[in-house]
């Protein structure tokens, strides 16, 4: 058989035809190919990617409306999370396209030869490219938010230079991998014409090593802050939300470890390639998914009304990346006076009309019930925080990626 198709496009138009007709892979003795209705898992193929597409979509459009409705501020990591869910809709696209050629968890006797023709091209040029694309977009994105959140002036060298360290590992390992897998054979069309010559790398070993790499890279990336998370007194509503975040990352952890596990498994030509390959495709797009929640989720709070359910879910993945953001904002000023020093003031709405209702925080600042708050806006005057009367308000800023904070210009 390996003769003849090395010798295709010599044969006959006949032949030709018959074989592209033919099973891509000669089936088990005594099974009979099924090409209409083979056996499979597309229905649960579809499902994880109808959930995974539902959640992120819905995580993007609420951040583009926390930011520029409510925050009205842009930053660069936000044009990159667009461009990672411009490509991770691709990548949609590439996997719902090897179902619809193929099914998911098809054998591939059951698949004609004209298919895995067709299947090769989609795999090896489309496959590639949108997911490391999404995971490049996206793990920068995510980076360069943490930069601003805990270390806005570079108070945190150590966490800050690492930051931009991982920045460069994570450009250079899903750009690597797109290059390299335009190169694996050459030339390229040896991949999926099984009939022309070429000279190919050990595909295989290079997507074990690639996908070991973006495990550790997920790893680093979520340890990566937890020493100034941690080092933090917080409420148990904002250790909450601290959960809440890496809690996603970790199971984006868990699905990069899945792929390289699928992909040590992962048969090509001349074994059973379109099985293999389905759940390395259903390990993948769930870790994207993940990792595009991560970065969506700090922003989500502002995008709920504040007697909602989901902002009272919300809140607490917000209220964390406030405070720590706020209290890194303040140590640049620890050596002030100020009777109270940044790293204790509240996050305050902007306006009130009459005095709320207030209890004091273990930091010694006022806690505002959020229902006065909302019933007292728009007078022109704020609460402070030296105390439970009205004065007009200092400065504050839009800085903060979740909401408002007190200006460093106002301490002194």
């Amino acid at each position: 058989m390996a003769s003849i198709i090395q010798n295709f496009p010599n044969l006959p138009p006949e032949l030709q035809e018959q074989i592209l007709n033919g099973p891509a892979r000669a089936p088990p003795p005594g099974v009979v190919p099924n090409f209409d209705n083979p056996p499979n898992r597309t229905p649960e193929a579809i499902a994880v990617i109808a959930v995974c597409l539902f959640f992120s979509t819905a995580a993007v459009l609420l951040r583009i409306y926390s930011r520029v409705f409510i925050l009205r501020k842009v930053r660069l990591e936000d044009y990159l999370g667009l461009l990672a869910f411009a490509t991770y809709i691709v990548l949609a696209w590439v996997i719902l396209d090897f179902i619809r050629i193929c099914g998911s968890f098809v054998h591939q006797y059951n698949v004609r030869f004209r298919d895995i023709v067709e299947i090769a091209k989609l795999l090896s040029f489309g496959l590639t490219i949108a997911y490391a694309g999404a995971l490049l977009f996206a793990k920068t994105a995510i980076l360069l938010e943490w930069v601003h959140i805990f270390t806005p002036y570079r108070t945190h060298a150590f966490f800050y230079w690492c930051s931009y360290v991982m920045i460069g590992a994570n450009v250079l390992l899903y750009t690597g991998s797109i290059i390299a897998s335009a190169v694996t054979c050459i030339p390229h069309e040896s991949i999926y014409y099984p009939w022309v010559a070429g000279q190919c790398i050990d595909r295989k070993a290079l997507g074990i090593v690639t996908a070991i790499f973006n495990v550790v890279l997920d790893l680093i990336i979520l340890i990566l802050p937890q020493p100034i998370i941690w080092s933090m007194k917080m409420h148990k509503q904002r250790r909450l939300g601290v959960s809440l975040i890496f809690g996603v990352g970790l199971l984006a952890t868990a699905c990069a470890a899945g792929r390289v596990a699928a992909t040590f498994a992962l048969e090509y030509a001349p074994g059973d390639s379109t099985y293999t390959i389905s759940p390395v495709l259903l390990w993948s797009f769930p870790e994207v998914t993940c990792v595009l929640l991560v970065f969506c989720m700090p922003a989500l709070p502002q995008a709920f009304p504040e007697h909602g359910l989901p902002y009272k879910m919300l809140r607490s993945v917000g209220s964390w990346t406030r405070v720590i953001r706020s209290r890194t904002l303040g140590s640049k000023d620890s050596g002030s006076n100020d009777p109270h020093p940044a790293g204790t003031w509240p996050i305050l709405p902007t306006t009130v009309r009459s005095q709320p209702r207030t209890r004091n925080d273990e930091n010694g600042g006022a806690i505002i019930s959020m229902d006065d708050l909302a019933k007292n806006a728009a007078d022109g005057l704020e609460m402070t925080d030296y105390g439970n009367h009205l004065s007009p308000a200092p400065p504050v800023s839009r800085d903060s990626p979740l909401g408002w904070t007190h200006s460093d210009s106002t301490r002194g």
